[in-house]
């Protein structure tokens, strides 16, 4: 069937529903076969989706911001988790899928390292933060 998609979800163990609702619309949306990985920041494990435990993450990762989620690093985290090699992606726990998540993966990044939305893009919602990227959902290569 070719190659899996790798799909990072950013979450921790109070969002367990949310995390299942999104793996399910994933799955059922998609025509490809899904890796779905679970970055859980506040138990600092990577899981499965659907799964309780998993594997330590490394301790160099255990940062937090204060007031930020338990897993505001993990956007960062799915190339090293995948030996640098390959596209990976980035998903928050709290969306849905209500396309087929391999029309992203399939994006031409014409040589970039990741893609992501301008904030100019929702500059209505956001105007105290134009210029930058939306990071809750990333293509990595």
């Amino acid at each position: 069937m070719g190659e899996s998609v790798r799909v990072f979800v950013g979450s921790s163990q109070w969002s367990y529903v949310e995390e299942t609702v999104l793996a399910h619309s994933l799955t059922t949306c998609s025509s490809r076969q899904l890796d779905i990985r679970v970055i859980d920041g506040a138990a600092h494990v990577l899981r499965r989706a659907g799964q309780r435990h998993g594997e330590a993450l490394p301790d160099a990762w255990r940062g937090r911001i204060e007031g930020k989620t338990p897993f505001t690093f993990a956007r960062f985290a799915p190339p090293a988790l995948c030996g640098h090699n390959g596209r990976s992606i980035y998903l928050e726990s709290d969306q849905l899928a209500l396309a087929d998540i391999g029309d992203l993966w399939d994006l031409d990044l014409d040589g970039h390292a990741l893609a992501a939305v301008r904030w100019e893009s929702t500059r209505r919602r956001f105007p105290f933060q134009a210029g930058g990227f939306l990071s809750s959902v990333v293509l990595f290569d």
